[in-house]
């Protein structure tokens, strides 16, 4: 879990997530517990914020793909914002630039 943390804010209309460090097979239970704790606490919209994401790994777009689709079987919605080109360049190989909302 080293190397890796989650900044929340929450405005009472969308809830941003701050993923700083390096998301992998180590580190990706600390945001399925932060998006959880965010669903639970009645979030619709969450915004993830990468822009101090220096690192994701396949079981890190794996999180990220459950934490999209965990939020759109309770109807809500996650995006992503401040993506960093090298994480941008990851979502557009695997074509997930196409699945998530990217602001």
């Amino acid at each position: 879990m080293d190397g890796f943390r989650v900044e929340t804010e929450d405005d009472g209309v969308v809830h941003r997530l701050r993923l700083i460090g390096e998301l992998d097979a180590a580190t990706v239970e600390v945001l399925r517990s932060a998006v959880s704790e965010a669903m639970g606490n009645g979030a619709e919209r969450v915004v993830l914020d990468l822009g101090e994401l220096d690192f994701v790994d396949s079981t890190g777009l794996g999180a990220l793909i459950g934490a999209l689709k965990r939020m759109r079987e309770s109807g809500g919605e996650l995006a992503l914002t401040a993506v960093r080109p090298r994480v941008i360049k990851l979502l557009e190989l695997t074509g997930l630039d196409k699945v998530f909302t990217i602001g």
